[in-house]
């Protein structure tokens, strides 16, 4: 689970988005 957490932040924050992340992780 934390894997695939750190992966998404990874992806996330390549894209700029964190808005995006912060949604990701209220959501997780």
């Amino acid at each position: 689970m934390e894997d695939h957490k750190l992966k998404v932040f990874c992806t996330v924050a390549e894209t700029k988005s964190f808005s995006k992340t912060s949604e990701i992780i209220h959501l997780t």
